[in-house]
């Protein structure tokens, strides 16, 4: 038997109607993430390594700020990789009118701050959506794959060596893409 108002099966042995539906686990959902990565980072010695690292923090906070958002767990969840950042942002924002705000604001802040240091800073970006897990070892599930993957592809890695003009090569996903 079926209860006619859910679908839910019903009788003796069958579950509830709210215990039978799927239920949703908070360690996962559907996100936007972006990679950041610094093009040459290993080339740098240590202090510059460190400064740049510095930099990129500045970068991300004044991205995120011109979107309404700020680098804080609770906000945007993040990791630092060393030369980059995963960063997954919240699950209420309105995907087209970020996307386009993150890459423009990114690049304008990060021609403005080459512009005030000798030490260029070119930077590889991905962004994908998806179903993006939190779990002890960090971020995980197919998206934070992906992303990483096409932040070190050789097309993204190729259009920023290619064009040395260029401070920013970005990289989205079919997913990402499809809503914009």
């Amino acid at each position: 038997m079926q209860d006619t108002g859910t679908g839910f099966p019903t009788g003796p042995g069958c579950r509830r109607d709210a215990e039978a539906r799927p239920r949703r686990r908070p360690d996962r959902a559907l996100r936007i993430g972006f990679v950041l990565d610094i093009a040459g980072y290993g080339r740098r010695t240590v202090p510059e390594r460190d400064e740049v690292r510095r930099r990129l923090r500045e970068l991300v906070d004044a991205m995120l700020a011109a979107c309404g958002l700020r680098l804080d767990s609770r906000v945007v969840d993040h990791q630092w990789t060393g030369d980059g950042i995963n960063a997954v942002l919240p699950n209420d924002i309105d995907p087209p009118a970020v996307l386009g705000v993150l890459i423009r604001s990114l690049a304008a802040k990060l021609t403005a701050d080459n512009t005030r240091h000798t030490d260029r800073i070119r930077v590889r970006m991905a962004i994908g959506v998806g179903l993006i897990e939190r779990g002890v070892a960090g971020f995980g599930g197919p998206v934070i794959v992906d992303i990483n993957r096409l932040v070190d592809s050789d097309a993204v890695r190729s259009a920023l060596s290619g064009d040395h003009s260029a401070d920013l090569a970005v990289a989205l996903s079919d997913q990402a893409y499809t809503l914009i």
